[in-house]
């Protein structure tokens, strides 16, 4: 690495999209922290601004986490995929689960599988107990993962910023996220271990990303064009601009309601603060038009 200032472009990422991974999807981390973010995502086929990997920064060291976005889209590059099924399991609901010996016909062998047998809801449901999970693939057994309440009850006491919040927040979809990425690991061979990331060369490229110098590019390029935030006003009316396009936006994804929008923040917005910076909106703005060219293009493909 040639100097803090020195960050290198890899696929399709232009220096905009490479700056505002940096200032949000990435915040905090060193500019070698970053590469390696970068390196990993490229390598593995994730898009960070889907939310498939994020970066967690925590006492100067770096934590590559996998969402259950980016362990699903790697799932759906195998042959067979046929989705999964994650639930709660809570106190007053009857479940009951056995453990069987069923048949896989692409090895022609006998293997021990948990199978579902009751899962009946009771209102009120009580305290969640535990999750389950079942990854589907054409010609394997359903992969059951079985998850006590024990298992993850640290995370709403987790030291790793937005962590806790997150548990503690949305406890029931965090504890079907986490199961769900468990079966589907299981099912499709999944060999990605998100803690130890930073150590995994088995999924970096062997050879070294073209390097250019962002900050000086950048500089320049804004040296050709009017300066846009000059002032605090001019801050405010990109604000403006920008929560007025998130409306549009909302609509177009059939996003109403408050709650909906809400969760929807808290799932792909990456906020630090109490409120959001100009950065982060626009970070939010570039993954919700994926979600809109995503939804649109599965809208073509329906039959008229």
């Amino acid at each position: 690495m040639a100097g803090t200032n020195q960050l290198a472009t890899i696929g399709n990422w232009s220096i905009e999209d490479i700056e505002t991974m940096k200032q949000t999807l990435a915040a905090g981390t060193t500019d070698s922290q970053f590469q390696l973010f970068l390196r990993t995502a490229h390598a593995s086929g994730l898009n960070p601004f889907l939310n498939h990997i994020y970066a967690i920064v925590y006492q100067g060291k770096m934590s590559l986490q996998i969402g259950i976005e980016g362990i699903a889209y790697l799932a759906k590059q195998h042959e067979g995929y046929r989705g999964y099924d994650a639930q709660i399991v809570c106190e007053n609901d009857t479940f009951k689960a056995k453990k069987s010996t069923v048949y896989n016909e692409k090895t022609g062998e006998r293997e021990d599988e948990w199978i579902i047998v009751d899962h009946e809801i009771g209102f009120p449901r009580g305290k969640i107990v535990g999750a389950y999970a079942i990854a589907y693939r054409d010609g394997f057994p359903p992969f059951t993962v079985l998850m006590d309440w024990s298992e993850v009850e640290h995370f709403l006491n987790s030291q790793i910023p937005n962590q806790k919040t997150m548990w503690t927040k949305y406890t029931a979809d965090m504890f079907k996220k986490h199961v769900a990425k468990r079966a589907l690991k299981g099912q499709f061979g999944i060999d990605i271990s998100e803690d130890d990331i930073p150590g995994a060369g088995s999924i970096l490229p062997e050879s070294e990303p073209q390097r250019r110098d962002i900050t000086a590019e950048v500089n320049a390029a804004a040296q050709k064009e009017e300066p846009k935030h000059e002032t605090p006003a001019d801050d405010a009316d990109e604000l403006k601009k920008c929560r007025e396009k998130m409306k549009e936006n909302f609509s177009k994804l059939g996003i109403t309601t408050p709650e909906g929008i809400e969760e929807y923040i808290a799932n792909h917005g990456k906020i630090k603060g109490e409120k959001p910076t100009l950065a982060e909106y626009k970070a939010l703005l570039k993954v919700m038009d994926l979600h809109i060219a995503e939804k649109q293009a599965a809208d073509d493909s329906l039959p008229m």
